[in-house]
């Protein structure tokens, strides 16, 4: 006897379901209260902006100077400041994470505060892992380009000045 189609789609979505479940479960079993509160403190208004922590969080670096690198530090010890354990993210598979935060980072603040709680804090732990780990990549890049910046600077005041000596040297030689 074989089972109709909709109960072959209610066994998957009931598989489906448990198997969400479980992941937001081992996302969030090791959370303290503090860091839950943390958590949700990220989707609070950032510094009297229209903007969430969240949102501030993910804005995009700008131009390589020491301004943007430091705004870019301040928002990684924000990510720091929420505590969260380590290795979290190494609790799932990693593209689940990515998944996860992807999906998060498509909402707005108010339809994530709507969320049952497991899956809000597994979602904004996802968006947290994965925010710190592209933070760390654009400081190291934002550095990486304004060093550039300033050996490229030197190279084209170091290259002017051998010019101008050298019309200096032919100048006096004649």
């Amino acid at each position: 006897m074989v089972p109709s189609i909709s109960v072959i789609e209610r066994v998957c979505i009931k598989s489906l379901t448990a198997r969400r479940k479980r992941v937001y479960s081992t996302l969030t079993n090791a959370l303290t209260k503090n860091q839950k509160t943390a958590l949700n403190s990220l989707l609070d208004h950032h510094d009297k902006t229209h903007t969430s922590t969240l949102v501030w969080l993910r804005q995009p670096p700008l131009k390589a100077n020491t301004k943007h690198i430091l705004l870019h530090i301040k928002r990684l010890s924000v990510v720091e400041g929420l505590d969260l354990p380590d290795g979290l993210g190494r609790l799932i598979h990693q593209n689940r994470l990515l998944k996860i935060s992807r999906k998060g980072g498509k909402m707005t603040t108010k339809d994530l505060s709507k969320f049952e709680s497991n899956r809000r804090y597994a979602t904004l732990v996802a968006i947290a892992v994965e925010a710190r780990a592209t933070l760390i990549d654009q400081i190291v890049d934002l550095h990486d380009r304004f060093i550039n910046q300033i050996f490229n600077k030197a190279k084209r005041t170091q290259t002017e000045k051998l010019q101008q000596s050298s019309k200096d040297i032919h100048h006096q030689l004649n």
